[in-house]
């Protein structure tokens, strides 16, 4: 069986000031039926999450914490109870018996991204995967896999761009182990961020979440905004905010 990723124990608390979006347009949503996949009920507020110009919004801190939590959940009820369905198999037939029938324990995660129309991180990169495993000789650097974020939940909750919405701020999480915050929602800002066309130290409607990656466990950044303190769920010990 596939070993799944420890997934981001989520303590990080953001007071966010209530203004409105600015150039953006929320598209029409409605709510997602309760039972999406046979053999699991979802509990994700779908009607606090919408898309817009290809990113996550959440509604808070609250419905994203909810939203990953439950991700997570139902990726492990479908693997182990398709573990224990087989539990008479052993570990090579189990594995073949995956590839036969096309099991998929990240199911969930597909679902959720299907039903909002949404390309994510996570699909991006196991497209990727499947290119890469097709090739004579499989060189690790070269493996999609080897991406700076390395949790399957959150990478489900990014677009290509590392982006995501909470309430009226868009982030964007780097690869230095920082995230940026829009704070006005300015689409132009973001656009001027993905080209590189922006000095985002200085201006005025962006914060900059820095990490402390010294040691490991918990990360400390500046106070910004309420928020405080994160545990760590990347590797390297690199806070990205959430």
């Amino acid at each position: 069986m596939k070993k799944l990723r420890n997934a981001l124990t989520l303590v990080a608390v953001l007071l966010f000031t209530a203004t409105m979006f600015q150039g953006c347009k929320k598209e029409s949503f409605i709510e997602a039926p309760a039972t999406i996949t046979p053999g699991y009920k979802s509990s994700i507020p779908y009607s606090d999450i919408s898309k817009i110009n290809s990113l996550l919004h959440f509604k808070d801190m609250l419905t994203l914490r909810k939203t990953l939590d439950t991700l997570e959940q139902q990726v492990h009820l479908r693997d182990s109870t398709f573990a224990a369905d087989y539990s008479h198999l052993t570990v090579d037939s189990l594995n073949a018996f995956e590839e036969d029938t096309g099991f998929n324990y990240q199911q969930p995660l597909v679902d959720f991204e299907n039903y909002l129309n949404f390309t994510s991180l996570r699909s991006i990169i196991a497209d990727d995967l499947e290119d890469w495993l097709d090739n004579p000789v499989l060189v690790d650097s070269t493996d999609p896999e080897n991406y700076f974020i390395d949790d399957e939940y959150i990478r489900t909750i990014l677009n290509e761009y590392n982006e995501f919405i909470i309430d009226t701020s868009i982030y964007i999480m780097r690869e230095d182990g920082s995230t940026l915050e829009i704070i006005d929602s300015s689409f132009t800002t973001l656009q001027l961020i993905r080209d590189d066309r922006i000095d985002v130290d200085t201006a005025t409607n962006i914060i900059i979440h820095s990490p402390n990656s010294a040691g490991s466990g918990t990360c400390i950044t500046k106070t910004q905004k309420g928020f405080k303190e994160s545990t760590c769920w990347n590797s390297r010990c690199k806070n990205y905010f959430i």
